[in-house]
């Protein structure tokens, strides 16, 4: 298995060429597994600091990491992952 920290792909230029790459170099068969942070909804503590920070000042909303890295959202990394070719993708959410 092939494990990194998915929130790093929120900081890779080029997210298809990272997974095409890590796909090349996993073995027939091999597994990439991969974990990002939900930034849009259950990590509560950056949730409620972007809402009062939005509050303050409208213009903190671009900046906000749910916006900002829509790979927190399910489906855009389940996407992700099925449009890299890598077959068998399955996005689970972790209480």
């Amino acid at each position: 298995m092939w494990s990194f920290p998915g929130w790093s792909l929120n900081f890779v230029p080029d997210q298809p060429a990272a997974l095409h790459e890590m796909a090349r170099v996993t073995r027939k068969g091999g597994t990439i597994a991969a974990y990002v942070w939900d930034y849009a909804g259950r990590m509560e503590l950056m949730r409620h600091f972007w809402d009062a920070a939005v509050e303050l000042d409208a213009d903190a909303a671009q900046l906000d990491e749910g916006v900002r890295f829509p790979l927190c959202r399910p489906e855009a990394l389940d996407r992700l992952f099925g449009d890299a070719g890598l077959r068998e993708v399955e996005v689970t959410r972790s209480t």
